[in-house]
């Protein structure tokens, strides 16, 4: 029995997903970084995942709580009797995008080519520039960003390949550079959170992959290099270059697995790492058409090209997948976890309860953007969550609306719309996503980015190896005449 596994470090947990080649069949683990005992005492809020911010707009996490929870993933995996990690033939990241670690020193990586009694947050304890990584939901970069597009040379669109973004990584990373000068002074590197972690696996020092290099708002996207221009707009193209890895294509070996990790737990010795990717990039790449995603944020991604007068428009962004491919995407910063906020104590049957008895029922929307948002700006938008769960189906209608709307302006309605995430195991959910983007949809609950990461694995183990999502067999989900038509009224109001 050969397998691969694909490692996903999201906002609440670190994922994984194991594919055994042989049976096609998929496990998957999650270590949560709230519920987990073993993860106790990093300082987070259970309720936001994050470090209490100092300001408005930061959204911080600890480096070192990854690195646990690496290696109680390891742990589990070891003691599972579903995974022989003596065949495990080779490893692939995903991480939240935008994400960035803050290091002192890049030895560290080499300490992991031996083994070793002490964990990884032991070994690292005195390696970051910087205790916190600033995550993608990090907001306070606004005055970073019209310094930033009033440095630049042209029509920063062009060469990106995306608006910029307020928690693009370059604009936090300038923004530590203005903020804490003595960091960036100390920081001999700048990793993501995927390239840390790979390098981490490897035990040395890796690449930034370019899906991860195109949401930093550095990296040329056609010419997939890091932009002098850009960097100068940033900080200055001679420290800011030496800081950040090189760039590299996400599917690209690394290296072998470090021997802390073969040694400790077991691992196949020739077991390698891929270079790695996004959430969002690994998301993408094992499904071909139009995908949302439904998570923290929700995200809407297609092959469809993408041309000069699209890059226009506001919130649209274009990334590379995890196998290299390109492809565009809108997000939306304030996702599911707004709906939780509003469900509060409720249960999901609950939820879904109130979503049957509410459809479109309401007389106005209510869009919530606790988060700042990158689009839009209308008289519906509220700054705060309503604690009253009788507003729950308005505010699920609306946040899909809102999308559904916006990314109509850039591309017509697709024929089918592909959902994966948390909410598409909701049907009243997914009849509103029918109803709102006039085309039928079809849940993929394995579409994940630790599966996506385990796909691009497989496809590098076996070149041969075909999806494991039968796309022409999976559920169709339509909504009525009926809803459609309250749908498209309901859409009228945004």
């Amino acid at each position: 029995m050969s397998i691969v596994l694909g490692i996903d470090c999201s906002t609440q947990s670190l994922t994984s997903t194991t594919i055994d080649l042989t049976s096609k069949v998929s496990y998957n683990h999650s270590v949560s970084y709230v519920a987990d005992p073993r993860l106790q005492g990093f300082g987070i809020v259970p309720s936001t995942v994050l470090v209490p911010p100092r300001v408005y707009g930061e959204a911080d996490q600890p480096p070192l709580l990854f690195l646990k929870a690496l290696d109680c993933l390891f742990e589990d995996l070891e003691g599972d009797a579903r995974v022989d990690l003596s065949e495990l033939l080779c490893i692939n990241i995903s991480a939240q995008q935008h994400g960035q670690v803050y290091l002192s020193t890049t030895d560290t990586f080499g300490m992991l080519q031996r083994t070793s009694e002490k964990g990884l947050c032991e070994l690292f304890a005195d390696s970051f520039s910087y205790q916190l990584a600033p995550t993608w939901m990090t907001s306070n970069t606004s005055s970073q960003y019209e310094e930033f597009i009033a440095s630049y040379p042209g029509n920063i669109r062009d060469t990106i390949g995306s608006d910029l973004a307020l928690r693009f990584s370059g604009l936090v990373i300038k923004r530590i550079f203005q903020t804490f000068p003595k960091v960036y002074e100390c920081t001999q590197r700048i990793h993501l959170i995927s390239s840390f972690l790979s390098s981490i696996l490897s035990g040395r020092d890796g690449p930034i992959d370019i899906g991860n290099g195109a949401g930093t708002g550095l990296m040329h996207f056609k010419k997939r290099i890091w932009d002098m221009n850009l960097l100068d707009a940033c900080i200055d193209r001679t420290t800011l270059g030496q800081k950040l890895p090189p760039l590299a294509p996400p599917h690209e070996p690394l290296g072998p697995l470090a021997p802390y990790f073969t040694e400790k737990y077991g691992v196949n010795p020739r077991c390698t790492v891929l270079v790695g990717s996004g959430d969002n990039c690994q998301t993408k790449s094992c499904i071909d058409g139009t995908l949302l995603s439904l998570g923290s944020s929700f995200v809407v991604m297609s092959d469809l090209p993408i041309t000069s007068n699209l890059l226009d428009t506001e919130g649209l962004m274009t990334m590379y997948d995890g196998l290299g491919k390109s492809y565009s995407m809108v997000c939306k910063t304030n996702g599911a976890l707004v709906w939780d906020m509003v469900r509060g104590e409720h249960s999901y049957e609950e939820a879904e309860t109130e979503l049957q008895r509410k459809r479109f029922s309401s007389p106005e929307p209510i869009i919530c953007h606790p988060v700042r948002e990158t689009f839009p700006k209308g008289d519906h938008v509220h700054t705060s969550v309503p604690e009253d769960f009788s507003l729950y189906a308005n505010v699920v209608e609306s946040s899909i609306a809102e999308l559904a709307k916006h990314w109509n302006i850039v591309y017509p309605q697709p024929e089918a719309l592909y959902v994966t995430g948390g909410p598409s195991h909701s049907h009243e959910i997914l009849f509103r996503i029918s109803a709102l983007w006039n085309c039928p949809v079809f849940p993929v609950s394995n579409a994940g980015a630790s599966y996506g990461a385990a796909y691009v694995a497989a496809g590098t183990v076996d070149t041969t190896s075909t999806s494991h999502i039968p796309q022409q067999n999976l559920q169709r989900i339509e909504a009525s005449t009926e809803l459609r038509t309250s749908a498209q009224h309901f859409l009228k109001k945004l």
